[in-house]
């Protein structure tokens, strides 16, 4: 409740001011003395109540970035999308039965109770396949290398970004995959939006040294204007979709950076 609170501060000023002019009205038109007040005090209630509202409802955002992509930030479900990323090892394991490499709580892992639940091996042929016809090459694969299936009629990016030992990630891994993979659908230009899970958060299993989703999210944000700055010309289509639970922790950073 105390990250609505600070932002519904934050804003306070923003809603305050726009409300003033009813304010302003009061001082035009004669009006009792104790409705005058009223209307003063709703004003003032209003001004941070509309955006602790705002905080605690609004699912979606139009983001800002400093190119020209089409960035858009939603709370829900990402296996609701149509078109959506689910990061695995360069090694694409995603059986969670084999602990070792899939974590049962990991992105993938819910990815395969979700789709695959009784048949992952069928996930596991359809990957294989996908890799002989894109790669004609043996694992590991690099970081940011991807493939993408159909399951259900939707299209589901699977990303290499982590590495089976964490020690032997290398400290750029985070850019590298990031950075090929918008390469690669800037190249696929398939027209749809791709929605991206927040990568390298804890549900990842990544080690990626994030600290927290609100870092997560401002890391994200960072890599897509890293990507706008070398590739000027190339516009990406993205959401970034987060669960409704990590609503308190990022609607504070989310509106920083709403246009």
């Amino acid at each position: 409740m105390m990250h609505y609170i600070e932002f519904a501060k934050s804003k306070y000023s923003y809603w305050f001011t726009l409300l003033s002019a009813i304010i302003s009205l009061i001082a035009i038109f004669p009006l009792n003395k104790c409705i005058a007040v009223f209307i003063i005090i709703l004003c003032l209630a209003f001004s941070f109540l509309i955006p602790l509202f705002y905080a605690k409802f609004k699912r979606r955002f139009k983001l800002k970035t400093i190119g020209k992509s089409d960035l858009t930030f939603r709370f829900g479900d990402l296996f609701d999308e149509d078109c959506f990323v689910v990061t695995t090892t360069c090694h694409f394991d995603v059986d969670p039965h084999d602990e070792n490499y899939t974590a049962v709580d990991s992105l993938v892992g819910h990815f395969v109770q979700r789709f695959f639940a009784d048949n992952v091996e069928e996930l596991k042929l359809q990957i294989e396949e996908q890799l002989r016809n894109k790669f004609n090459r043996d694992k590991p694969f690099d970081y940011g290398d991807s493939i993408k299936i159909i399951v259900e009629g939707k299209i589901v990016y699977f990303l290499a970004f982590t590495d089976r030992v964490k020690s032997q990630q290398p400290e750029d891994f985070y850019i590298k995959t990031t950075q090929k993979f918008f390469r690669t659908i800037c190249d696929e230009n398939h027209g749809k939006r791709i929605c991206l899970p927040l990568i390298g958060d804890n549900n990842n299993i990544s080690d990626s040294g994030f600290t927290s989703s609100e870092v997560c999210f401002q890391s994200l944000i960072a890599m897509i204007n890293n990507f706008e700055i070398v590739n000027q010309r190339s516009e990406l289509k993205l959401k970034i979709v987060a669960l409704p639970e990590k609503r308190s922790e990022l609607i504070y950073v989310v509106s920083q950076y709403s246009k």
